[in-house]
């Protein structure tokens, strides 16, 4: 399992935006297949235009064919592979460049984001995609919120066929914002004094109110998050127990066994063994048929 690192976190804008054909991923030696990985922190957005991506999702297998949209939170893991004749647009952004009330709806979302559209609904998501990867190359005044609104536009209406409705009168408080910080970072282990400077709150005052609101403290609701997720990773994938723990954002394979066995009353590599179930290995060229 790879941890893709924040590639936007210090560039000057928090989105990128790529557009790749046959021809440029050619030219440019850009690679068709990727190994089961993570990101840190960003949302990656695939729109397939034409061809396919075969996609493994949390265990699940989905094949995107042309009109197929699929949003990636960061804790989704995944691996793909491109067919040879696909165009796609690949969309990378960081959770803050989205409405906090949409980073909820997404987190929330119970399903992996997957969708189909016909090609009514389809054109119009290409549309978005095709002003975006302009307004991204012209870099025009107000391109930034230009494009803000084009992500929302496409993740909005594709949340909206999976039957989720966005409360467009949800307003987070600063405590649900900071479960949200966490839940989309709680693998590089932020710290309390840095979650409060996210959401303007005073160091001590935030860990009271923290408590009072979750009914933990932040370093047990922090690792609460880290050992959900390794929990998931057991009993669904083929990863190591050592590639688990430092996934799931532990600094020591021994802070994560005595951690997990405190929590569970039993050892990460027992319960890998009692609980594991038949898993769909990763980037097993023999489990998927990635020909025409």
């Amino acid at each position: 399992m790879i941890l893709f690192k924040e590639t936007l976190k210090n560039s000057a804008y928090k989105f990128r935006v790529t557009y790749t054909t046959p021809q440029i991923r050619s030219e440019q030696k850009i690679d068709t297949a990727y190994p089961p990985h993570l990101h840190d922190s960003f949302i990656e957005i695939e729109y397939v235009y034409d061809g396919y991506m075969d996609q493994i999702i949390n265990g699940k297998k989905y094949r995107l064919e042309s009109g197929s949209v699929t949003i990636l939170r960061p804790s989704d893991y995944h691996n793909c592979k491109v067919s040879s004749d696909a165009k796609l647009f690949t969309l990378h952004l960081m959770p803050q460049v989205i409405s906090r009330e949409l980073l909820y709806n997404i987190l929330n979302c119970e399903k992996e984001i997957v969708y189909t559209f016909d090609k009514s609904e389809a054109k119009y998501v290409f549309d978005n995609c095709m002003q975006l990867h302009k307004e991204y190359t012209d870099k025009k005044e107000y391109f930034e919120n230009i494009c803000k609104n084009l992500f929302e536009n496409i993740i909005y209406t594709t949340l909206r066929k999976l039957d989720e409705k966005p409360d467009s009168k949800y307003v987070p408080t600063p405590l649900e914002k900071a479960v949200l910080y966490l839940r989309t970072s709680f693998m590089n282990n932020p710290s309390l004094e840095e979650t409060a400077k996210y959401v303007h709150l005073n160091a001590s005052y935030f860990s009271r109110i923290f408590k009072n609101h979750t009914g933990y403290s932040f370093n047990s609701y922090l690792n609460k998050l880290k050992l959900d997720y390794a929990q998931k990773l057991l009993t669904e994938t083929d990863m190591t127990v050592t590639d688990i723990c430092f996934s799931a954002g532990f600094g020591s394979l021994s802070n994560f066994s005595r951690t997990f066995k405190s929590h569970f009353k039993i050892s990460a590599n027992k319960y890998k063994q009692k609980y594991g179930k038949s898993k769909m290995k990763f980037y097993d060229k023999n489990q998927i048929n990635f020909q025409h």
